[in-house]
């Protein structure tokens, strides 16, 4: 994707009252959250993992790790790019 010089294309997310931009460089799909299975004696901001395309993720929630009270699960979950 070409943009404008000095310009950066991100994706934008919304984690409470906070916004945080991710490059798009780094976001792989935007997609529902899976799924989980949940991971016994795990730190409270790993929800669990999932399937994807029979690879395990990790599904995190950041609130935790932000101070912030966890609220509903997340409607979306944004998976890392590949990396060769």
């Amino acid at each position: 994707m070409e943009t404008p010089a000095g310009l950066a294309v991100a994706v934008l997310v919304r984690i409470g009252p906070g916004a945080y931009a991710v490059p798009a460089s780094a976001v792989g799909e935007v997609l529902p959250v899976p799924a989980l299975t949940r991971v016994p004696g795990a730190p409270g901001w790993l929800s669990g993992v999932a399937n994807w395309r029979g690879r395990v993720l990790a599904v995190l929630d950041l609130r935790p790790l932000l101070g912030l009270a966890a609220t509903e699960r997340a409607a979306l979950a944004v998976t890392p790019a590949r990396t060769r």
